[in-house]
C-alpha cells in the first residue's frame, strides 16, 4: 500500500468536520404547537360568535323594528280620493232639481223634506224641519232663517222666495233669489233680481263646488250700530254663515243655505255640505233654455247690442254655440264661441 493511502484512510489524517454546518434547522418543540393551535381555535370559536350575534341582532331589528307611525295617516289625510261625505245622508229638492248631503249631526235631528210657505203673493220654498206650532212665522231678523226656521234646536235650514214674493213682513236671509256678480262687487238678489243688495266684499267667498255648481258664500255679520242687530246687506248675520245659490228655476231663480255656527257645528262642517251640492239630471239645461243664457251673459259682458244666437252642437255636458254680431258681414261677424254646462247652467265664453 502505497504512503499516500495510508494517509487518506488513516484517522489521525482525516478533516475535521465543523459540527454547526451539520446541524439541522431548529424544530419546534411540541409544547409551542399546542399553544397556536389553541389560540386560534379560540380566536375561530371567537369570530363565529361574533358573526352570530351580529346576525341573530339583524334579524331582531328586523324584525321587531315597527314601521313608520305616520305613514298611514298622512296617506288618508292627503289622498285626493277621500270622501269625508260618503256616509252622509243624501237628500233633494226636487222643485228646483238640486241634491245635496247633510252630516249625521244634522241628518238625526228629524224629518227633513220640502215645504212652500205662502206669502201674501207667492211663496218661499224650504228645505228644513218643518216647526210643530201651527201659524209659527220666526223672526226674519238679525240674520234669522224666515219662515223657512225650523226653531232654534234646528241651527240649517234653507229657502228662496218666488219671483212673485211680497210678504207684511221685513225680509230674511231665505228670501233671496240668488245672487249676481258685476265688476267684481257681489249683488244678492230679490223681487226678481230687479232689486239687489251689494254684499260687503269682506263677507264673500265665490266658490265653485266639484260639481260645477256656482256658490257665494257668505260669513255672518250684523251692521254696527249698538241700536239694532240687524245683518250686513246679503249676509246671515252675525254667529251664523250662509251660502247663495243660483238655480235653473223660472219660480225659484235663487236659493239661500243658513247655518247657525254656535250648535257645535264648524265652517268646515259647512264646506263640506257645500261641496255636495249638485243639479238633477231631470233638470239639465234644456236646449230651448240656451238662447236666454247665453244672452244674459252676453248683455253681461256688453260686447254686441245687436246680435244673434245658434246653437251648433251638443255632448253629454254642453251645449255649444255662437254668437253672431248683426252689424257685421258674413266674413267677419262671429263674435265668439260660448259653452253652456247642462248640469249648472253656466255660460262661458270662448274666443273665435
Amino acid at each position: 500500500m502505497s504512503m499516500d493511502s495510508e494517509k487518506i484512510n488513516s484517522p489521525q489524517s482525516a478533516i475535521p468536520i465543523q459540527p454547526q454546518d451539520l446541524v439541522p434547522p431548529p424544530i419546534p418543540q411540541p409544547h409551542s404547537s399546542k399553544k397556536l393551535l389553541v389560540l386560534g381555535f379560540v380566536a375561530v370559536i371567537g369570530l363565529l360568535a361574533l358573526l352570530a350575534g351580529a346576525y341573530t341582532f339583524g334579524l331582531q331589528k328586523v324584525t321587531i323594528a315597527p314601521p313608520t307611525a305616520q305613514l298611514a295617516p298622512v296617506k288618508t289625510q292627503i289622498s285626493p280620493t277621500t270622501d269625508p261625505t260618503a256616509s252622509w245622508s243624501s237628500y233633494t229638492i226636487s222643485t228646483v232639481g238640486l241634491s245635496f248631503k247633510l252630516s249625521p249631526t244634522l241628518s238625526s235631528l228629524g224629518k227633513w223634506s220640502e215645504t212652500k210657505e205662502e206669502g201674501d203673493t207667492g211663496s218661499v220654498l224650504c228645505f228644513h224641519i218643518p216647526p210643530k206650532t201651527t201659524g209659527f212665522i220666526p223672526k226674519a231678523y238679525a240674520g234669522g232663517a224666515g219662515i223657512c226656521s225650523s226653531s232654534d234646536s234646528v241651527p240649517f235650514t234653507i229657502g228662496g222666495s218666488s219671483t212673485n214674493f211680497s210678504a207684511g213682513r221685513g225680509g230674511a236671509f231665505t228670501d233671496y233669489q240668488g245672487f249676481e256678480e258685476q265688476n267684481g262687487k257681489y249683488y244678492a238678489l230679490f223681487v226678481k233680481g230687479s232689486a239687489k243688495n251689494q254684499i260687503p266684499s269682506h263677507l264673500v267667498v265665490p266658490v265653485e263646488n266639484p260639481n260645477g255648481v256656482e256658490i257665494l258664500k257668505v260669513k255672518g255679520e250684523n251692521i254696527d250700530n249698538p241700536e239694532s242687530s240687524f245683518p250686513q246687506p246679503g249676509s246671515p248675520g252675525g254667529g251664523n254663515i250662509g251660502a247663495h245659490i243660483n238655480t235653473k228655476s223660472a219660480t225659484y231663480p235663487g236659493i239661500a243655505v243658513f247655518l247657525k255656527l254656535n250648535q257645535g257645528l264648524s265652517e268646515k262642517e259647512f264646506d263640506q255640505i257645500l261641496s255636495t251640492f249638485k243639479f238633477t239630471k231631470a233638470n239639465e239645461v234644456a236646449k230651448d233654455q240656451v238662447e236666454g243664457l247665453v244672452r244674459k251673459k252676453v248683455i253681461e259682458l256688453n260686447l254686441v247690442k245687436d246680435f244673434r244666437i245658434i246653437i251648433d252642437d251638443e255632448s253629454d255636458t254642453t251645449w255649444f254655440t255662437s254668437v253672431i254680431d248683426n252689424t257685421k258681414p258674413d266674413s267677419n261677424n262671429l263674435i265668439g264661441w260660448f259653452l253652456v254646462n247642462k248640469a249648472t247652467g253656466k255660460v262661458d265664453q270662448g274666443t273665435p
